[in-house]
């Protein structure tokens, strides 16, 4: 009986992942062809996504000492508000005529909502398999690396044959299916294992931290997080500036939609068994290896001078990303008491989110200035200082 209901809660997870996924794909990855078609220009759209970004690395920590602080309110509740606020967003945004900087706030607003779930649905994920609900976030992970490589592959071309808002009605459906994926959670609410109970518990054990005392108390697990920081940056410089890597050899954003699929497929099977390869190599090792090979691709991009090596290169992303986004999960898992996991998983969260808005603002800043080959110098160098935090810190 547990391992069914184990497996079919990893299914639930899996299906969430994969609508969240395809939600992304539309809300960020085609957030210039959306925006530029409504009358926002380039650098309005940069401004709106690193705003949602911004804040949603701002809202997250809070947001999981919310949690964390109040656990009977439930962490799907939490979701299923945030995932509501967004869907208001976006139909708002569809049905209605807005003045442009209302148009603009109502999407970075629906973006950075969604955007703030991860830490959360993370925490959830912890909070079952701590009650027998073993979720194989792997398994998750792998699903939604397959989700957006199909949807950012194929909304291309459909939104060229049914128009720019095709985008927000896959959105809005996708967002839809998140609430009631997330409606079927199990109850827990009996005995030591409810949200109430574990939280007169912990407030009676006087347990509970600050934000700022969290810092302090998991200092060192807050300077391995630091180091993840310039790791995602170099993630973002490598990924949103292709299309720059590609026009001196003749390609095209169909190239960039390619190569992104490719990484994508890469990372997949390895996420899929993540679970398992979390169990025999150590979290720590994956955490070094990562910014290792994020250096080597950065490198490899430097001297790459034809599209199919691109498309080759890529294929790191199962040892980069692969590597670096899963682990950080189950570090924080490992590292944080019980009655701070939802702001250990946010702050973990939050540091990759707003390396990959700063990766996204500096990579932009360094391509219009020196080129992308002095940008992807760059990206290296960055993945080199937070290997060095990273080792520096983890066994500590």
């Amino acid at each position: 009986m547990g391992q069914s209901r184990s497996n079919n809660l990893t299914l639930r997870y899996g299906l969430y992942q994969f609508t969240f996924f395809l939600s992304c794909a539309g809300i960020f990855g085609f957030a210039t062809t959306y925006l530029v078609a409504n009358g926002f220009t380039a650098a309005q759209v940069g401004a709106i996504i690193a705003a949602s970004y911004f804040v949603a690395c701002i809202l997250q920590p809070f947001l999981g000492g919310f949690a964390d602080r109040f656990p009977w309110i439930g962490l799907p509740k939490l979701i299923i508000l945030c995932l509501g606020l967004s869907f208001a967003s976006f139909t708002v945004i569809q049905f209605c005529h807005l003045p442009q900087t209302v148009f603009g706030a109502l999407y970075a607003v629906g973006g950075l909502l969604i955007t703030v779930t991860v830490s959360v649905n993370n925490a959830l994920c912890v909070f079952y398999s701590e009650r027998g609900y073993a979720i194989n976030y792997g398994i998750g992970s792998g699903i939604g690396s397959l989700s957006y490589s199909v949807s950012t592959f194929g909304m291309g071309y459909v939104i060229a044959y049914l128009g720019t808002d095709f985008m927000i009605w896959v959105v809005l459906l996708s967002l839809s299916l998140q609430i009631i994926i997330t409606l079927g959670y199990p109850k827990i609410s009996q005995g030591k294992e409810s949200f109430l109970a574990q939280s007169t518990e912990m407030h009676d054990k006087g347990q509970r931290v600050s934000l700022v005392s969290f810092f302090f108390k998991y200092k060192f697990f807050t300077l391995t997080i630091l180091g993840a920081m310039p790791i995602a940056m170099c993630h973002s410089m490598a990924e949103n500036y292709l299309f720059q890597m590609f026009l001196p050899m003749g390609g095209s954003s169909q190239h960039v939609g390619a190569a992104l699929a490719i990484a994508s497929f890469s990372a997949a099977p390895f996420l899929l068994l993540f679970e398992k390869v979390q169990k025999k190599i150590d979290i720590t090792l994956l955490m070094r290896l990562s910014g290792v090979f994020y250096i080597l691709k950065a490198v490899l991009m430097f001297f790459a001078s034809s599209i199919w090596q691109v498309y080759a290169i890529v294929c790191l992303q199962t040892v980069t990303y692969g590597f670096i986004y899963p682990s950080l999960f189950y570090f924080a898992k490992m590292k944080i008491d019980k009655e701070d996991m939802a702001k250990g998983q946010a702050v973990a969260v939050a540091a990759f989110t707003l390396g990959t808005a700063l990766g996204s603002l500096v990579g932009g800043k360094a391509v219009d200035a020196f080129g992308f080959s002095a940008m992807i110098l760059i990206a290296g160098a960055l993945a080199a200082f937070g290997t060095i935090i990273i080792n520096s810190s983890i066994n500590k």
